[in-house]
């Protein structure tokens, strides 16, 4: 789009609008001097899309927001000083991305799992003074760093290679609660120089998570020291799958999978992250009910495609039995009462396509319906419960029991449960 710009002069800031750059879109604009500001709204940065851009200076700040980085991304752009930060958000990087970008001093490395899954491939590792490696970081694999500081936020020491480190001089800082570990962990014992200081920690309050598509899910982080909780920001490693709010509001979008981070703004190694499994899901219209001995009970199941096979189960066959049958060229689920007592209904696909819903039957015993005395099943008795459940009236005014299906509470189940004894003489 921009590329060979040359007379472009000074800081480019990309608009929040904007949620892709293209390859090579402002490729050897080499007359862009200052800082380069990539907003939040970005998911994606195409091949060379800044390469030779040499004349950018500073740090060098990728959002969490970005999950795919091109080959040569930033290659040659010599101009960055300071620090990188890879974000948990980043799932690959291509080949060379930052080959030549000989003024970057620190690198902070987060995500979950293996660094040698990404290749850092250009990143003269060399050149780095200061390596912080993320809580959630397991492996590190040979990628011969020679730091001066190490900060290691993980209270398990990743595994590494023979080559991963070749200055074992640096001062290597580890979490208080792990010193022990990074004292015998192999090639980690090697640092001759290492300090129990750091004392930074993040915790979410669920690991993992599957949720239905649509389906909302609170997620609550927790800092310590606890003076750090105003700093603690969300990410996704793929909002097209689930998206996450400031306030750790998880949405499932799609079907898929991601991980969800939360993580401290002043320190992004220290973070904490919740696998999200989201698939579509069926939704049942009834989620628990009493019915009698011998009664059908009718649900009807709600999915995305009419075509997928369902299948019903019962946890108590004794109690109560369900069944799949076509009414209308609609499938639903029939339920029949055996016995008194409770099962849970289980409505699931005949594959792993859809997460299953549930509905607790209570099987009990039915009362007459005639709650007023009269010898008789009638709309009197339908206003009779109803007066008792908007308290006009006390179970006490009348002669009959106004709990007709006997789950040990007057509503709207009893009134129901009159119709159906009207409906059926």
């Amino acid at each position: 789009a921009f590329s060979c710009c040359y007379g472009f002069t000074g800081s480019l800031t990309i608009p929040n609008s904007v949620t892709s750059i293209g390859e090579w879109a402002f490729n050897n604009c080499s007359g862009f001097t200052g800082s380069l500001t990539i907003p939040n709204s970005v998911t994606s940065i195409g091949n060379g899309a800044f390469s030779c851009c040499y004349g950018f200076t500073g740090s060098l700040t990728i959002p969490n927001s970005v999950t795919t980085i091109g080959g040569w991304a930033f290659a040659d752009c010599s101009g960055f000083t300071g620090s990188l930060t890879i974000p948990n958000s980043v799932t690959s990087i291509g080949d060379l991305a930052f080959q030549n970008c000989s003024g970057l001093n620190t690198l902070t490395l987060t995500g979950n799992g293996k660094c040698e899954e990404w290749p850092l491939k250009g990143i003269e590792t060399s050149q780095i003074k200061t390596l912080n490696v993320g809580s959630g970081v397991t492996e590190l694999g040979g990628l011969e760093f020679t730091p001066e500081v190490v900060n290691s936020y993980a209270e398990a020491p990743p595994t590494c290679a023979e080559t991963t480190f070749t200055n074992y001089d640096a001062a290597l800082h580890v979490p208080t609660s792990s010193t022990v570990v990074y004292f015998t962990a192999p090639y980690w014992t090697n640092f001759g120089n290492i300090v129990n200081d750091i004392k930074e920690k993040m915790s979410i309050d669920q690991t993992e998570a599957s949720l239905t598509v649509s389906e909302k899910l609170q997620l609550k982080a927790t800092a310590t020291p606890s003076s750090m909780n105003n700093e603690i920001m969300w990410c996704s490693s793929n909002p097209t799958v689930a998206k996450v709010d400031e306030n750790g509001l998880v949405t499932s979008v799609s079907q898929g999978e991601c991980d969800i981070f939360a993580y401290l703004s002043s320190i992004p190694a220290v973070y904490a992250s919740c696998h999200i499994g989201s698939r579509p899901g069926i939704i049942l219209d009834i989620s628990q009910t009493t019915i009698t001995p011998n009664q059908i009970l009718t649900l009807t199941p709600k999915y995305d495609s009419a075509e997928t096979d369902i299948t019903a189960t019962s946890s108590n066959t004794g109690v109560a039995i369900a069944r799949v049958v076509m009414v209308d060229g609609v499938k639903k689920v029939q339920v029949v009462g055996v016995a008194l007592g409770t099962a849970t209904i289980t409505v699931a696909g005949t594959n792993d396509t859809y997460r299953p819903a549930t509905c607790v039957v209570t099987v009990a015993a039915q009362r007459s319906g005639d709650v007023n005395g009269d010898g008789k099943v009638d709309v009197e008795d339908v206003n009779a419960v109803i007066n008792i459940i908007l308290e006009l009236k006390t179970a006490g005014d009348y002669t009959g029991n106004a709990d007709v299906t006997g789950d040990g509470k007057v509503d709207v189940e009893d009134v129901n449960a009159i119709i159906n004894i009207i409906l059926s003489n």
